[in-house]
């Protein structure tokens, strides 16, 4: 290799290190800023924090938010949509070889799982359920695809009225949310924490029982 080639392919292949870690800096910003958003706004709600709070919290000044971010709403839809997308891997198909029965409590373990290991997607989408909020939309679009894997799973099973699919969506994502959204007052009820291991396992035990009986319901009735 000539002086000329070695000098211009150290040239290059110095640019190419610096645009590979340039982004990869960008990329570890842009994530940062993200993780950090994640708490006050499932702490406070959306309308209660402000852009430098979340900038504090990221150790970063609030300029660079908005330059990665446009806006708080641009934040707050990206932060849902990083949750969206662990919901779509958690409620990925089950195994077809697997009775109707089996695939529901497959599901049901899938979702207590992501609940279980994204506990701050409740409390923000929370905050967020008022009539006419603005980032309804993006709540909206992702408990949609909950909706069409449940539909989906039970087929023909599902009938009209209250055999509905949406009646069994709702009791579904029902039965698993609502035990972590009391969960902060069941503590002092139960005399023991509601989050704690024993109690998770046995809300597990307890749920697959009800799955049960809806199956029970669902094949007298089509019996």
């Amino acid at each position: 290799m000539s002086l000329h080639e070695l000098t211009l392919w150290s040239m290059l292949y110095g640019w190419s290190t610096m645009t590979s870690h340039a982004s990869k800096k960008k990329g570890e910003a842009s994530s940062n800023i993200l993780r950090a958003a994640e708490e006050p706004f499932a702490s406070k709600g959306f309308a209660a924090v402000s852009v430098r709070d979340i900038a504090q919290l990221a150790k970063v000044n609030k300029a660079l938010v908005f330059y990665y971010y446009d806006n708080k709403a641009t934040l707050l839809r990206k932060v849902l949509e990083q949750y969206y997308a662990a919901h779509v891997e958690a409620l990925s198909p089950t195994d077809a070889e697997l009775s109707l029965r089996e695939q529901v409590h497959a599901l049901l373990t899938s979702y207590l799982d992501f609940i279980e290991d994204n506990s701050r997607y409740i409390h923000i989408v929370q905050h967020e359920l008022l009539p006419n909020g603005e980032n309804l939309k993006v709540i909206r679009d992702g408990m949609t695809l909950l909706f069409a894997r449940v539909k989906h799973v039970l087929g023909e099973l599902s009938g009209e009225g209250a055999l509905h699919a949406r009646q069994f969506f709702l009791s579904f994502s029902g039965l698993v949310v609502a035990y972590f959204t009391y969960a902060p007052v069941l503590d002092q009820i139960w005399d023991s924490d509601p989050l704690s291991a024993s109690n998770r396992r046995e809300r597990r035990e307890h749920l697959h029982w009800v799955i049960d009986q809806m199956f029970n319901g669902l094949e007298a009735s089509k019996s």
